[in-house]
């Protein structure tokens, strides 16, 4: 292929989620009408949901129902980072303090960037759970989930998931080794859940939580298609 050719593939490629723009999905107040819209619908009941983040900003929410290729024998699937997370527009990082205080390294960008940054890399998160679903391991991908190179990250970046206080805290390791847990972690609390029959139910703390955060911000988040 002429490199020319190629290059301007690569461009496009690139540039593509720049014609699907971010926005404002609705209210916080409103989040049962907007929320919960992925193809996920299988699901652990306990991963299936909306989770505001507490402890690396500025990402606002996280929906896990943008998640695909579940295998319940193995019980692993793939989010799709670009569609689930939401992030406060303008704020970067050190704006939040107190309950919000950063306790996992973030770039300091405005979410708008940091959204932009991950959609153009089609950044992805392969879960696997062990057996009673309360531990996960995450590994990050990025083009595709069959990129050959994915298989380094979990060599030098290794982060799980383990059930917490109802929702989930993400905890990095030290590389080389990765056996140690750092101090780099923070939660995730259930603010929208599937109910056994279908319907959604709205959690009161996590939905002030994440309200809380967002006036903390620039008191705008947007949502990706």
């Amino acid at each position: 292929m002429d490199t020319r050719v190629a290059l301007v593939a690569v461009m496009a490629f690139m540039g593509a989620p720049l014609l699907r723009p971010c926005s404002s999905p609705g209210s916080l107040d409103d989040i049962a009408s907007w929320a919960m819209q992925g193809p996920a619908k299988d699901l652990p009941a306990r991963l299936n949901g909306v989770f505001v983040f507490r402890g690396v900003s500025p990402a606002l929410l996280v929906d896990m129902s943008y998640s695909h290729s579940y295998l319940p024998a193995e019980g692993s699937f793939v989010l799709d980072a670009g569609r689930a997370y939401m992030y406060d527009t303008d704020a970067t990082s050190s704006r939040f303090t107190g309950m919000f205080q950063p306790t996992s390294p973030t770039p300091e960008l405005p979410g708008k960037l940091l959204s932009l940054l991950s959609r153009m890399m089609r950044l992805s998160l392969k879960f696997t759970l062990n057996a009673d679903r309360t531990v996960a391991s995450i590994e990050p991908m990025l083009i595709s989930q069959y990129n050959p190179f994915n298989k380094l990250f979990p060599r030098i970046l290794k982060e799980q998931a383990v059930a917490y206080k109802g929702g989930w805290k993400r905890v990095n390791f030290a590389p080389p080794s990765n056996a140690t847990a750092t101090s780099a972690s923070y939660t995730l609390h259930p603010v929208v859940t599937r109910k056994p029959d279908g319907s959604l139910k709205v959690h009161g703390d996590g939905l002030k939580m994440a309200k809380r955060k967002l006036a903390m911000g620039s008191g705008s988040f947007a949502k990706c298609p």
